[in-house]
């Protein structure tokens, strides 16, 4: 019992700890910009959910612990949850005709920790270039791209509490300027030890601003100034989440998961995330979420499928279809290998 106690109070200081010093983190950013916080950030991409299962659950899967490679986007400390080698490749259809991929690698070293590395790249495709003289069009292109590199390490503090980390190079490009910067993860993650029920926290893109590099040359009504600038620098999405994820039912095979997170980021309103995952015994999964508070987000829709391959180990295939409202719906396509 004397053991038990102990371990107990060592979770119970580790997750106060944690949350003080996110809290604390989050409350000086705000201070800085209470009187603006909306469209105050850059490389917007990073909030783009990766991984289908965790999308279709309404990207609520901040303590869910068997997401895989996928786990190094949503909360690092949930690496250590899943043993062997996994891989993850994701492609979403995003709004706008523009395209998102990601890939993920993720591989377990027992005592070690659990290593892994993550990949995401936005490439909008091509678009007009418009002047303030030909404001129709030059009849020239142009592109932009950002991209996303990420390493991971998570171990487990006890054998109920784990924490991890991902430092993260994150990039923008817009035509010829480029922006660059580190940013990194840390999250946490308690089995409360109470049936199923599990409880994370993270924080995601902590770090240095982003600037164009190069000067621009500004307008005053449409005269063109002779004097060069800098690019003013901007914020990265820094964005803070607690969440619990909670086993409803098991009966002859099927299983009940569900999920919940409470979202603060630094750039707008706080949002509420409800998700479910309904699996089956033959390996068919069913899933289903909701976003509270975001501007265009709503319901979420998803489904998986999971089988062995004797080559291979075991894959799993996903499917997930986000609502947007008067945007167009997105959709997203996940496989995840493990072995």
């Amino acid at each position: 019992m004397e053991f038990i106690r102990q371990d107990f109070m060592i979770r119970m200081r580790l997750t106060k700890k944690f949350v003080f010093l996110a809290a604390l983190t989050l409350f000086s950013s705000a201070q800085a910009q209470q009187f603006a916080r909306v469209g105050t950030a850059g490389a917007q991409f990073l909030k783009i959910g990766v991984d289908a299962r965790a999308v279709g659950m309404g990207e609520a899967c901040v303590a869910v612990d068997n997401l895989g490679a996928g786990a190094l986007f949503w909360n690092p400390a949930n690496a250590v949850n899943t043993e062997g080698t996994h891989i993850m490749l994701h492609r979403a259809s995003w709004i706008a005709d523009v395209d998102l991929n990601a890939a993920a690698f993720m591989t377990s070293l027992g005592d070690y920790g659990t290593f892994g590395l993550s990949f995401s790249n936005l490439s909008s495709g091509e678009m007009e270039v418009t002047t303030v003289e030909q404001q129709d069009g030059t009849g020239e292109m142009f592109t932009t791209s950002n991209f996303m590199l990420g390493l991971t390490y998570a171990k487990r503090v006890t054998d109920r509490f784990s924490m991890g980390a991902t430092v993260k190079y994150v990039g923008e490009r817009l035509e010829e300027r480029r922006a660059e910067a580190f940013c990194f993860d840390a999250g946490m993650q308690d089995d409360t030890g109470y049936r199923s029920l599990k409880f994370g926290a993270v924080v995601l893109n902590f770090g240095q601003p982003l600037s164009l590099d190069g000067e621009y040359q500004n307008y005053d009504n449409g005269t063109l100034l002779s004097e060069k600038r800098n690019y003013n620098p901007y914020h990265l999405p820094m964005t803070f989440k607690v969440g619990m994820s909670y086993e409803v039912a098991t009966m002859n095979g099927h299983h009940l998961l569900a999920t919940i997170d409470a979202i603060h980021p630094r750039d707008n309103v706080e949002m509420l995330n409800f998700g479910a995952e309904y699996r089956l015994a033959e390996g068919l999964a069913l899933r289903s979420g909701y976003s509270s508070g975001h501007d265009t987000r709503g319901m979420s829709y998803g489904a998986g499928f999971h089988f062995e391959a004797s080559s291979l180990g075991t894959i799993d295939i996903d499917y997930a279809y986000t609502d947007y409202g008067v945007l167009d719906g997105v959709q997203r396509v996940s496989m995840n290998i493990h072995f």
